[in-house]
């Protein structure tokens, strides 16, 4: 007795819908862990520290001497001043590495920074 087996095609998952879906899917899956990220990173100002938390999956903290700041500045694009974010380029007194791109409410970051301003001429500055 002859035997004869007939295999699917692996091809008949591999059509339009299924290939659109492949290609939509990662995209969006990276989309959501980015926005959770965005939205658990904050910026805590005391009065003589910052503390950045971020990540989502994995948190960090990081630690910053808050002596004040110089100059404040908004930059916003048409989409930052629709949905009310922006960028700010913060002098602080010293150098701190904080990430302040994409920020909410900017205008009432720059209110609250800007009676943090103090004078450059009271700043005592330490060469190495």
């Amino acid at each position: 007795m002859e035997k004869f087996v007939v295999k699917k095609s692996a091809w008949k998952g591999v059509n339009f819908w299924s290939i659109v879906l492949c290609i939509l899917i990662i995209p969006i899956i990276v989309l959501v862990f980015e926005i959770l990220a965005a939205k658990k990173e904050t910026i805590t100002f005391y009065e003589d520290k910052i503390v950045v938390e971020k990540g989502f999956l994995s948190r960090s903290e990081s630690s910053f001497v808050f002596a004040g700041v110089f100059s404040v500045n908004i930059k916003q694009s048409l989409w930052g001043r629709i949905f009310n974010y922006g960028d700010l380029s913060v002098d602080f007194v010293g150098k701190n590495d904080i990430n302040t791109t994409y920020i909410k409410n900017p205008k009432a970051v720059k209110q609250f920074l800007e009676s943090k301003i103090v004078n450059k001429a009271s700043v005592q500055t330490h060469m190495y």
